[in-house]
């Protein structure tokens, strides 16, 4: 009854011994999921820092990485404290069973040891586990650090593209100023150049006035030369009339005498008249010779001016010929970044209030109309776009839409130019343009510069 009791007790113990050996190969197996599912996120991980949008989802894995291990470490710590009991026990069935059980015990502790190294390289692997953990999260912090870094270096390889495309612009805007500059000097040299040969044509004319009173002064001192004549005719019909007296009254010798004597007097101031009219018709000869001098002047002057009309005439055809095939410039350069070609003309004035450019960079060509009316927006959405149709001399209509971002307030549009458009502009020259922005229309047929197209074109080709 006694021995039927110890092994009832040795067997209780042993069922006790028994469980507690498979909840440790429970915890085991427990551990083993935990490394595997460990492993599997250790792989997911990876596929994940190789994606370098991915650095976020790794960040949350190694936490949870962390989690897990904490959590392996409590399970280690359970182990242990079970481990310890399971010594305990051991101690106790020791000192019960020395002398029945020590074949059995050395198995046990054998077996027990199998299991606590079994146990002991999982944890390892786990802790090895967790290491490489670590490693990963710290490559992927920096990896992290790295991608902060190229987005810094980014972002001032950017600032610095927008600091030399302000540069460009405002290289582009002094060119602008200086070739303004240059047509303003060369337009006031011009103008001064004008003002000398007005100054000059008024001084003739001033020399023409004065020699046109002389003139006059000459056709009076004829005029009183005539009258001069006039008198002395009179004067010898008196005489001849005195002639007759003096014949029909010989018989009165005193009578006759008195008419002689004032014959005498009258003939001898008939000669002075005489002599004076003649110097006055000498005078008169001389004026005239002067007058034709004078008229001849006139008709040289005038064939001067002729000349002078013709020479500006033509120095301004010239000028006007050699900026018609002159391309001028903004931007005209080679982007090295891209590999593309950049270029955009300067504004041409078209009319009073409106400019054109032309633009290229790459394969992408623009033509951008420019003008000070204020014409609501230029949208480029559906409901309300802007527009600009250029009517050519051959009737033909070309009709261009906004592209790029709205602006308001000045009419600032842009547009894209296909090949057939660019073939069409270059058949004629332009009639009138009709700007439409998204509060009303401006219709422009006064254009100054009619040939744009046909001579500009070429500039962006």
């Amino acid at each position: 009854m006694a021995q039927a009791k110890r092994q009832e007790a040795e067997l209780k113990e042993k069922q006790r011994v028994q469980d507690s050996i498979n909840k440790a190969k429970e915890a085991a197996k427990r551990q083993q999921e935990l490394l595997a599912q460990a492993r599997r996120q250790e792989v997911e991980l990876k596929e994940r820092l190789r994606v370098q949008d991915s650095i976020n989802k790794a960040k949350e894995a190694a936490k949870h990485q962390q989690e897990l291990l904490a959590q392996a470490r409590r399970q280690e710590a359970e182990l242990k404290e079970k481990q310890r009991v399971q010594d305990s026990i051991n101690k106790a069935k020791e000192t019960a069973k020395r002398e029945q059980e020590l074949l059995a015990q050395a198995r046990r502790q054998e077996v027990e040891l199998k299991e606590k190294q079994r146990v002991q390289d999982s944890i390892n692997k786990a802790k090895e586990t967790a290491k490489r953990e670590q490693e990963l999260l710290a490559q992927a912090r920096r990896q992290e650090v790295e991608l902060k870094e190229r987005l810094r270096v980014q972002d001032s390889i950017n600032k610095a593209k927008e600091a030399a495309k302000r540069q460009q612009e405002l290289l582009a805007q002094a060119r602008r100023q200086e070739a303004e500059l240059k047509e303003r000097l060369r337009v006031q040299d011009s103008i001064n150049k004008a003002k000398e040969i007005a100054k000059r044509q008024q001084e003739l004319l001033a020399q023409a006035k004065r020699q046109e009173v002389e003139l006059k002064e000459k056709q009076r001192v004829q005029d009183s030369i005539k009258k001069a004549k006039e008198a002395a005719k009179r004067q010898q019909e008196l005489l001849t009339e005195a002639s007759r007296q003096e014949a029909e009254l010989k018989a009165k010798q005193r009578v006759q005498d008195s008419i002689i004597k004032k014959v005498k007097e009258d003939s001898k101031y008939q000669q002075e008249l005489l002599i004076q009219a003649k110097k006055r018709e000498a005078e008169l000869i001389e004026k005239i010779r002067i007058q034709d001098s004078i008229i001849k002047a006139k008709e040289e002057i005038r064939g001067q001016q002729d000349s002078v009309a013709t020479e500006i005439d033509d120095s301004a055809n010239s000028e006007k010929t050699k900026y018609r095939n002159t391309c001028h410039y903004t931007i005209n350069m080679y982007d090295e970044f891209y590999k593309k070609n950049h270029i955009r003309t300067d504004p041409y004035s078209i009319s009073d209030d409106l400019t054109i450019e032309l633009y290229k960079y790459g394969q992408q060509v623009n033509v951008f109309f420019n003008s000070k009316k204020d014409l609501g927006c230029v949208s480029y959405f559906t409901r309300n776009r802007s527009s600009v149709k250029v009517k050519l001399e051959n009737n033909q209509t070309i009709t261009f839409y906004h592209t790029w971002n709205m602006e308001c307030g000045t009419f600032l549009f842009k547009g894209n130019l296909s090949k057939s458009q660019i073939i069409q502009l270059k058949k004629a020259p332009i009639k009138s343009i009709l700007l439409k922005g998204t509060e009303g229309t401006h219709n422009i047929t006064d254009i100054d510069y009619k040939e744009f197209f046909i001579d500009k074109l070429k500039c962006i080709e």
